[in-house]
Protein backbone atom coordinates (compact mmCIF):
# COMPACT_ATOMS: atom_id res chain seq x y z
CA UNK A 1 0.00 0.00 0.00
CA UNK A 2 1.40 3.35 -1.07
CA UNK A 3 -0.40 5.63 1.34
CA UNK A 4 0.99 4.14 4.63
CA UNK A 5 4.45 4.12 3.06
CA UNK A 6 4.14 7.78 2.20
CA UNK A 7 3.03 8.60 5.75
CA UNK A 8 5.98 6.67 7.17
CA UNK A 9 8.41 8.54 4.90
CA UNK A 10 7.04 11.90 6.03
CA UNK A 11 7.38 10.92 9.70
CA UNK A 12 11.02 9.86 9.18
CA UNK A 13 11.88 13.19 7.49
CA UNK A 14 10.23 15.23 10.20
CA UNK A 15 11.99 13.34 12.99
CA UNK A 16 15.40 13.99 11.36
CA UNK A 17 14.96 17.77 11.15
CA UNK A 18 16.41 19.98 13.93
CA UNK A 19 14.98 23.20 15.02
CA UNK A 20 17.02 26.15 13.80
CA UNK A 21 17.62 29.04 16.24
CA UNK A 22 16.85 32.13 14.29
CA UNK A 23 18.24 34.40 17.01
CA UNK A 24 21.95 34.98 16.38
CA UNK A 25 24.24 34.95 19.40
CA UNK A 26 25.93 38.37 19.68
CA UNK A 27 29.13 38.50 21.70
CA UNK A 28 30.00 41.83 23.29
CA UNK A 29 32.87 43.55 21.54
CA UNK A 30 36.13 44.10 23.41
CA UNK A 31 35.87 47.74 24.48
CA UNK A 32 38.96 49.52 25.84
CA UNK A 33 38.12 52.42 28.10
CA UNK A 34 40.20 55.42 26.96
CA UNK A 35 42.63 56.88 29.53
CA UNK A 36 41.62 60.45 30.17
CA UNK A 37 44.55 62.73 30.96
CA UNK A 38 43.83 65.75 33.05
CA UNK A 39 44.97 68.82 31.13
CA UNK A 40 47.81 70.77 32.71
CA UNK A 41 46.58 73.79 34.67
CA UNK A 42 46.85 77.03 32.80
CA UNK A 43 49.79 79.01 34.16
CA UNK A 44 49.34 82.74 34.48
CA UNK A 45 51.19 85.61 36.12
CA UNK A 46 49.44 87.22 39.08
CA UNK A 47 50.61 90.56 40.43
CA UNK A 48 50.03 91.48 44.05
CA UNK A 49 50.46 94.77 45.78
CA UNK A 50 52.29 94.76 49.12
CA UNK A 51 52.91 97.26 51.85
CA UNK A 52 56.52 98.31 52.49
CA UNK A 53 58.58 95.76 54.43
CA UNK A 54 62.20 95.11 55.42
CA UNK A 55 61.93 91.43 56.48
CA UNK A 56 60.75 88.43 54.51
CA UNK A 57 59.42 85.09 55.81
CA UNK A 58 58.76 82.36 53.23
CA UNK A 59 56.77 79.44 54.67
CA UNK A 60 55.64 77.77 51.45
CA UNK A 61 57.37 75.37 49.02
CA UNK A 62 57.81 77.83 46.15
CA UNK A 63 60.57 78.84 43.76
CA UNK A 64 61.48 82.44 44.57
CA UNK A 65 63.73 84.92 42.78
CA UNK A 66 64.58 87.91 44.96
CA UNK A 67 66.33 91.10 43.93
CA UNK A 68 67.19 94.42 45.54
CA UNK A 69 65.77 97.45 43.79
CA UNK A 70 62.87 99.89 43.53
CA UNK A 71 59.91 99.91 43.64
CA UNK A 72 58.31 97.07 45.58
CA UNK A 73 57.12 94.44 43.11
CA UNK A 74 55.58 91.01 43.75
CA UNK A 75 54.26 88.49 41.25
CA UNK A 76 53.46 84.78 41.13
CA UNK A 77 53.45 82.48 38.13
CA UNK A 78 51.04 79.61 38.75
CA UNK A 79 47.47 78.46 38.11
CA UNK A 80 44.26 79.92 39.53
CA UNK A 81 43.87 77.34 42.28
CA UNK A 82 47.35 77.86 43.71
CA UNK A 83 47.08 81.62 43.29
CA UNK A 84 44.01 81.66 45.53
CA UNK A 85 45.76 79.57 48.20
CA UNK A 86 48.85 81.78 48.43
CA UNK A 87 48.58 84.27 51.27
CA UNK A 88 50.73 87.39 51.55
CA UNK A 89 50.50 89.58 54.61
CA UNK A 90 52.65 92.40 55.97
CA UNK A 91 52.80 92.95 59.71
CA UNK A 92 55.43 94.87 61.64
CA UNK A 93 57.40 95.36 58.40
CA UNK A 94 57.55 91.57 57.80
CA UNK A 95 56.17 90.10 54.58
CA UNK A 96 54.86 86.59 55.34
CA UNK A 97 54.17 84.18 52.48
CA UNK A 98 52.13 81.11 53.43
CA UNK A 99 49.53 78.72 52.12
CA UNK A 100 45.91 78.66 53.15
CA UNK A 101 45.27 76.01 55.78
CA UNK A 102 42.74 74.26 53.51
CA UNK A 103 45.05 74.01 50.50
CA UNK A 104 46.65 70.79 49.34
CA UNK A 105 50.42 70.32 49.63
CA UNK A 106 52.44 71.97 46.87
CA UNK A 107 55.40 70.66 44.92
CA UNK A 108 58.32 73.07 44.61
CA UNK A 109 57.59 73.51 40.89
CA UNK A 110 53.97 74.60 41.29
CA UNK A 111 54.62 78.27 42.06
CA UNK A 112 57.30 80.69 40.92
CA UNK A 113 57.60 84.01 42.73
CA UNK A 114 59.47 87.15 41.68
CA UNK A 115 60.02 89.80 44.34
CA UNK A 116 61.83 93.12 44.21
CA UNK A 117 62.41 95.21 47.34
CA UNK A 118 64.59 98.23 48.15
CA UNK A 119 66.03 96.74 51.33
CA UNK A 120 66.21 93.43 53.18
CA UNK A 121 67.45 93.02 56.75
CA UNK A 122 65.91 89.67 57.82
CA UNK A 123 65.17 86.60 55.74
CA UNK A 124 63.58 83.34 56.88
CA UNK A 125 63.13 80.46 54.45
CA UNK A 126 61.49 77.10 55.27
CA UNK A 127 59.12 74.45 53.94
CA UNK A 128 61.28 73.18 51.06
CA UNK A 129 61.36 76.58 49.37
CA UNK A 130 63.99 77.26 46.70
CA UNK A 131 65.29 80.82 46.78
CA UNK A 132 67.74 82.79 44.65
CA UNK A 133 68.83 86.22 45.91
CA UNK A 134 70.91 88.35 43.54
CA UNK A 135 72.47 91.78 43.80
CA UNK A 136 72.55 91.93 47.60
CA UNK A 137 74.36 94.97 48.96
CA UNK A 138 73.76 95.46 52.65
CA UNK A 139 75.41 96.26 55.92
CA UNK A 140 73.69 93.46 57.82
CA UNK A 141 71.50 90.48 57.07
CA UNK A 142 70.01 87.94 59.45
CA UNK A 143 69.30 84.68 57.66
CA UNK A 144 67.47 81.54 58.80
CA UNK A 145 67.20 78.45 56.61
CA UNK A 146 65.42 75.34 57.82
CA UNK A 147 63.25 72.38 56.84
CA UNK A 148 64.98 71.39 53.58
CA UNK A 149 65.07 74.93 52.20
CA UNK A 150 67.68 75.65 49.52
CA UNK A 151 69.17 79.08 48.83
CA UNK A 152 71.74 80.76 46.61
CA UNK A 153 72.97 84.28 47.46
CA UNK A 154 75.08 86.63 45.34
CA UNK A 155 76.36 90.05 46.30
CA UNK A 156 78.25 91.84 49.04
CA UNK A 157 77.45 92.14 52.73
CA UNK A 158 79.29 93.49 55.73
CA UNK A 159 77.89 91.19 58.46
CA UNK A 160 75.92 88.00 57.89
CA UNK A 161 74.28 86.29 60.85
CA UNK A 162 73.06 82.90 59.69
CA UNK A 163 71.35 79.84 61.16
CA UNK A 164 71.10 76.88 58.81
CA UNK A 165 69.69 73.53 59.94
CA UNK A 166 67.32 70.63 59.27
CA UNK A 167 68.70 69.52 55.88
CA UNK A 168 68.82 73.06 54.53
CA UNK A 169 71.38 74.08 51.92
CA UNK A 170 73.08 77.46 51.55
CA UNK A 171 75.33 78.32 48.61
CA UNK A 172 76.96 81.69 49.21
CA UNK A 173 80.17 81.02 47.30
CA UNK A 174 79.77 84.18 45.22
CA UNK A 175 78.68 86.28 48.20
CA UNK A 176 81.42 88.41 49.74
CA UNK A 177 80.98 88.38 53.53
CA UNK A 178 83.28 90.49 55.67
CA UNK A 179 82.10 89.17 59.04
CA UNK A 180 80.30 85.85 59.35
CA UNK A 181 78.46 84.80 62.52
CA UNK A 182 76.78 81.47 62.00
CA UNK A 183 75.57 78.16 63.36
CA UNK A 184 75.04 75.13 61.14
CA UNK A 185 73.43 71.91 62.36
CA UNK A 186 71.35 68.82 61.62
CA UNK A 187 72.64 67.78 58.19
CA UNK A 188 72.88 71.32 56.85
CA UNK A 189 75.14 71.87 53.83
CA UNK A 190 76.90 75.22 53.41
CA UNK A 191 79.31 76.73 50.87
CA UNK A 192 80.50 80.22 51.78
CA UNK A 193 83.31 82.76 51.39
CA UNK A 194 84.46 85.07 54.19
CA UNK A 195 87.05 87.86 54.04
CA UNK A 196 87.70 89.24 57.54
CA UNK A 197 86.21 87.47 60.56
CA UNK A 198 84.26 84.26 61.12
CA UNK A 199 82.64 82.97 64.30
CA UNK A 200 81.18 79.54 63.60
CA UNK A 201 79.45 76.63 65.32
CA UNK A 202 79.02 73.44 63.27
CA UNK A 203 77.40 70.28 64.65
CA UNK A 204 75.00 67.37 64.13
CA UNK A 205 76.46 66.07 60.83
CA UNK A 206 76.46 69.50 59.23
CA UNK A 207 78.87 70.02 56.33
CA UNK A 208 80.64 73.35 55.84
CA UNK A 209 82.82 74.31 52.90
CA UNK A 210 84.43 77.66 53.66
CA UNK A 211 87.20 79.66 52.04
CA UNK A 212 88.74 83.09 52.35
CA UNK A 213 91.44 85.06 54.14
CA UNK A 214 90.52 85.93 57.72
CA UNK A 215 92.02 88.02 60.43
CA UNK A 216 90.16 86.13 63.15
CA UNK A 217 88.59 82.68 63.13
CA UNK A 218 86.63 81.09 65.96
CA UNK A 219 85.36 77.62 65.09
CA UNK A 220 83.66 74.92 67.13
CA UNK A 221 82.73 71.58 65.57
CA UNK A 222 80.77 68.86 67.39
CA UNK A 223 78.75 65.72 66.74
CA UNK A 224 80.34 64.44 63.52
CA UNK A 225 80.54 67.83 61.84
CA UNK A 226 82.62 68.07 58.69
CA UNK A 227 84.46 71.31 57.90
CA UNK A 228 86.39 71.68 54.66
CA UNK A 229 88.47 74.82 55.08
CA UNK A 230 91.64 73.88 53.22
CA UNK A 231 91.26 77.15 51.27
CA UNK A 232 90.64 79.13 54.46
CA UNK A 233 93.59 81.09 55.82
CA UNK A 234 93.60 82.94 59.13
CA UNK A 235 95.93 85.15 61.10
CA UNK A 236 94.52 83.88 64.40
CA UNK A 237 92.40 80.77 64.91
CA UNK A 238 90.70 79.33 67.97
CA UNK A 239 89.37 75.85 67.22
CA UNK A 240 87.46 73.31 69.30
CA UNK A 241 86.74 69.91 67.75
CA UNK A 242 84.95 66.98 69.41
CA UNK A 243 82.67 63.99 68.90
CA UNK A 244 84.25 62.52 65.77
CA UNK A 245 84.30 65.82 63.87
CA UNK A 246 86.67 66.37 60.94
CA UNK A 247 88.28 69.73 60.15
CA UNK A 248 90.77 70.75 57.49
CA UNK A 249 92.15 74.29 57.56
CA UNK A 250 94.50 76.27 55.36
CA UNK A 251 97.45 78.39 56.44
CA UNK A 252 97.09 79.38 60.11
CA UNK A 253 99.58 81.81 61.66
CA UNK A 254 98.57 81.51 65.33
CA UNK A 255 96.55 78.54 66.53
CA UNK A 256 94.84 77.65 69.78
CA UNK A 257 93.21 74.23 69.61
CA UNK A 258 91.28 71.74 71.74
CA UNK A 259 90.51 68.40 70.11
CA UNK A 260 88.79 65.41 71.72
CA UNK A 261 86.67 62.30 71.20
CA UNK A 262 88.18 60.91 67.98
CA UNK A 263 88.07 64.23 66.17
CA UNK A 264 90.62 65.01 63.45
CA UNK A 265 92.09 68.44 62.65
CA UNK A 266 94.60 69.28 59.94
CA UNK A 267 96.14 72.57 58.82
CA UNK A 268 98.91 73.83 56.56
CA UNK A 269 101.80 76.17 57.26
CA UNK A 270 104.02 76.47 60.30
CA UNK A 271 101.51 77.85 62.74
CA UNK A 272 102.59 79.41 65.99
CA UNK A 273 100.78 77.02 68.30
CA UNK A 274 100.00 78.78 71.56
CA UNK A 275 97.99 75.89 72.99
CA UNK A 276 97.05 72.43 71.75
CA UNK A 277 95.07 70.07 73.95
CA UNK A 278 94.13 66.62 72.70
CA UNK A 279 92.48 63.68 74.44
CA UNK A 280 90.29 60.63 73.80
CA UNK A 281 91.94 59.56 70.53
CA UNK A 282 91.84 62.98 68.92
CA UNK A 283 94.36 63.76 66.19
CA UNK A 284 95.87 67.07 65.10
CA UNK A 285 98.05 67.13 62.00
CA UNK A 286 100.08 69.88 60.42
CA UNK A 287 100.63 69.08 56.78
CA UNK A 288 104.22 70.18 57.42
CA UNK A 289 104.74 66.99 59.43
CA UNK A 290 103.78 68.30 62.87
CA UNK A 291 101.48 65.82 64.60
CA UNK A 292 99.70 65.60 67.95
CA UNK A 293 98.02 62.30 68.74
CA UNK A 294 96.53 60.94 71.96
Amino acid sequence: MKIPFLILFILIVLSGCKQVNTQATIKPADVTTPTLKRPAPLTETYHKSVKPFTSLNIQAPINATLSIGKPFSLSFKTDKVHAKNLLTTVKNHVLLITLASTSKPLSTNSVSMTLTMPRLSNLTVASRARVFLAGLKAQNLKLSLTNDAHMVIEGNINTLTAHVNDNALLNAETLTVHTLKASFSNNANIIINATQNAYLRVNDNARLNIKGNLKDLSLRADASANVDGHKLNATTARVVASDNSKLSLGHIQTLKLIASDSSKVSYTGRAKVTDVTTFNSAQVVSLNNYTHTV
